[in-house]
């Protein structure tokens, strides 16, 4: 059953398929990271990114800025 999947079974999955992160519901900070080191615009699909998971999508691919809800002058 694919419910019982463990953190680090997902991990791996989004490192073979970082898109696959629009499927988990509640992804954790570290699946996000996963995703977002590999292409920081899957940042569109993680609502409530923590700061961390922001900044290292925007490292990856700034444009990703356009997915962050009131960004800090930080950001910008």
């Amino acid at each position: 059953m694919k419910d019982s999947m463990t953190e680090e079974q997902y991990i791996t999955a989004l490192k073979n398929n970082p898109h696959g992160v629009r499927n988990i519901p509640n992804p954790t900070e570290e699946m996000q990271l996963v995703c977002v080191e590999q292409n920081g615009m899957l940042l569109q699909y993680i609502k409530n990114p923590t700061d961390r998971v922001i900044e290292t999508a925007l490292a990856q691919s700034p444009r990703a800025i356009q997915y962050v809800d009131n960004p800090s002058d930080e950001l910008l």
